[in-house]
């Protein structure tokens, strides 16, 4: 006001009461003990040194890190612990596997102080249709989160820690195509938390989206976009912080955190980054793998009202008719139509399109002579497929149905005689 930069009037309303207006308590932030360290378990990329720097800033005097890829005398790894000396914090560097135990039990032994928390950021990604994985690219992947955590349990089994934090992924949640062996890892720390909870011991786990400025995804462009279609937005560094600070305040095992048989096994130490979406729920341009997941109701009657306008003005701006909805409309006056050579080909095409929609794969190379299973399609994307044809094009297909295809084009083929049969039966009534 003293500035003069304000436009309009200004309203002050003081309540008959002086005592009612209570002041908003502070934010009661973390702060780590500076006489003991804690175990950063494959903090040495993007992720971990954002983590390891906000650690250090919130009073951590002492981090370990422990890391396949370790080195004292890599240059990058040089500049980033001369960054937290800066900060007032000493750091140790072990070379280990956090898939071994000997490892993680030496790299206890060398710890400068005793141990408060351990961080297990560990990962690795090999993905790719389920039916073409070997069993090599599935241990690849789980070793560092299933081995791997429980070989962190076994070595600080007698230690009485702050917190256990594990980073998981919401594909552990909802799934995601092409990663079955990366979401059932993530989906084992998920339900680890509640095994350390009913041992009386800390344990928290962070479901974490996509991240658009830090770690991983943020250096594979293509990666991030094809997260960003999938899981619908993008965290950003502070809400990682966030939710950290959240699951070492929750860590520790409470009554309330104890599963109820009428009220489920909600658990706030289980905490979810990234389930929000840019876009409606309804939009058609909406491709969050989630977005019709029940558990979302919730959130899917919430931005209902909103998504409906919304919705209209998506399909106004994608121009053009709906190819099915065109099929139908001739059909309807022609029922010979429906067997017509053009007609299959629209129907295989419209349907293939939806296949690699759910499968995120260009459709450039989709081929109607070939058979859905070639294609990729595996059975939990066949349902879908089968729920998309009962919700989309009003006809029942089964699974069975749909696996057994000979090729798209016998798969649109046969849409288009249950079409017609459906047709025929309301021109009876």
């Amino acid at each position: 006001m003293q500035k003069g930069q304000n436009f309009g009037k200004l309203v002050l309303q003081i309540p008959e009461d002086p005592a009612l207006p209570a002041a908003v308590p502070a934010r009661l932030r973390t702060t780590f003990r500076s006489d003991t360290t804690y175990l950063l378990v494959g903090g040495l990329g993007g992720l971990g040194r954002s983590v390891a720097i906000w650690m250090a800033e919130h009073g951590a005097r002492s981090l370990a890190f422990l890391s396949r890829s370790a080195s004292a005398t890599c240059s990058g790894t040089v500049a980033f612990i001369d960054e937290l000396s800066a900060l007032g914090c000493n750091a140790q560097v072990i070379a280990g596997d956090v898939t071994r135990l000997d490892d993680v039990c030496r790299a206890k032994r060398e710890l400068s102080l005793p141990i408060a928390g351990v961080i297990q950021m560990s990962m690795v990604l090999r993905d790719g249709l389920f039916a073409q994985s070997t069993h090599e690219d599935w241990q690849a992947v789980a070793a560092p989160k299933v081995e791997g955590t429980w070989n962190l349990h076994e070595a600080f089994l007698k230690d009485d820690l702050d917190f256990f934090v594990m980073f998981s992924s919401i594909s552990g949640v909802v799934g995601n195509p092409g990663q079955a062996n990366y979401a059932s890892a993530n989906t084992f720390l998920d339900a680890f938390m509640h095994f350390r909870h009913s041992e009386g011991m800390a344990a928290s786990v962070l479901d974490i989206g996509a991240m658009g400025d830090v770690g991983f995804v943020s250096q594979n462009q293509g990666v991030m976009d094809h997260l960003s279609a999938k899981f619908g937005y993008i965290l950003q560094e502070q809400d990682l912080l966030d939710g950290l600070e959240l699951a070492i305040k929750h860590s520790r095992p409470s009554p309330q955190t104890k599963p109820s048989i009428l009220k489920g096994s909600a658990n706030p130490s289980q905490i979810g980054l990234g389930f929000r979406m840019s876009l409606p729920s309804t939009a058609p341009e909406n491709k969050a793998v989630w977005r019709n997941d029940t558990r979302m109701s919730v959130y899917r009657n919430r931005d209902s009202t909103a998504s409906a306008g919304i919705d209209d003005q998506s399909s106004r701006r994608s121009g053009g008719d709906d190819p099915l909805k065109v099929l139908l409309a001739t059909a309807s006056n022609d029922p010979t139509f429906f067997k017509a050579e053009s007609s299959i080909e629209v129907m295989a095409t419209y349907i293939g399109a939806t296949l690699f929609d759910f499968m995120m794969r260009p459709l450039e190379d989709l081929d109607v002579k070939m058979s859905p299973k070639s294609l990729g399609m595996d059975s939990l994307v066949a349902i879908e497929l089968k729920n998309w044809f009962k919700q989309r094009v009003g006809v029942e297909v089964g699974v069975l149905e749909i696996m057994g295809a000979g090729s798209m084009e016998q798969l649109g083929a046969g849409v288009l005689e249950k079409i017609a049969g459906r047709l025929a039966g309301k021109g009876d009534n």
